[in-house]
């Protein structure tokens, strides 16, 4: 567009310095002058807000989570880590209070609080308080009852596996058949919390002892663990699968 300003200017000043010479014959055309056609430019990608930007951060972050339980994962209908269950020890529950310790600390390194909408704010409080949370409660976490009458872990993991772990493949039943393998060791890693926390003096009443031995003694009944009786609920299960 400069160049042909600059064409047209010129030529202007060539007429007049030539405007004793005759006009040019009425029947003559005027050349037609073209312009260039100039390309539009593609529009470019809106910038991001930075509630935007932490809320895709949250994304992110909360597939990491998942990925720390494969129970969970299943429970949201989801294969991934199908063929596992999740680590119940005490080390694994450090290592994920030191990967959301480290992502608090992203999170403040990569995003400004004041930048960001109320709803925003909201979820940066909620994801810090978590951590905080977590971290003050890491001494008490002896305290509570691994093994109790109100869904304690022995009754969990065989309703977790009749009503969530879907076989649609022989692939899905082998991991059927992994999980119920893990379990023994998830089982194992209960028992040495429970033990640890009975030596701390942390003791459920009597009457729950007597009602998770009711369940476990209901849980491992029928075949295959009897020869005579019916069927166990597990078993039963996989039958049906």
């Amino acid at each position: 567009m400069v160049r042909l300003f600059i064409i047209l200017c010129f030529s202007s000043v060539l007429f007049a310095c030539n405007s004793s010479e005759p006009p040019v014959s009425p029947a003559a055309e005027p050349a037609e002058v073209t312009t260039p056609e100039v390309a539009e430019a593609a529009p470019s990608e809106p910038e991001q807000s930075e509630s935007e930007r932490l809320n895709q951060w949250f994304e992110l972050k909360y597939e990491e989570e998942l990925a720390f339980s494969p129970i969970t994962l299943t429970m949201q209908g989801r294969k991934e880590r199908h063929a596992e269950i999740d680590d119940f020890s005490e080390a694994a529950a450090d290592e994920q209070l030191e990967w959301k310790r480290l992502s608090v600390e992203e999170m403040k390194a990569q995003f400004v609080y004041a930048r960001l909408d109320d709803e925003a704010k909201t979820s940066w409080d909620l994801w810090e308080y978590q951590y905080l949370n977590d971290l003050k409660g890491k001494p008490f976490r002896k305290q509570g009852y691994v093994f109790h009458q109100m869904g304690g872990i022995h009754s969990f993991i065989p309703t977790f596996m009749i009503n969530f772990h879907r076989v649609q493949s022989l692939h899905d039943m082998q991991d059927y058949i992994s999980r119920l393998r893990q379990s023994a060791r998830g089982i194992e890693q209960l028992i040495v919390l429970a033990r640890e926390g009975a030596e701390a003096g942390v003791h459920a009443p009597r009457f729950a002892y007597d009602m998770v031995i009711s369940q476990i003694e209901k849980i491992i009944g029928g075949h295959p663990f009897k020869q005579t009786g019916e069927d166990s609920a597990l078993w039963a299960d996989i039958n049906a699968k």
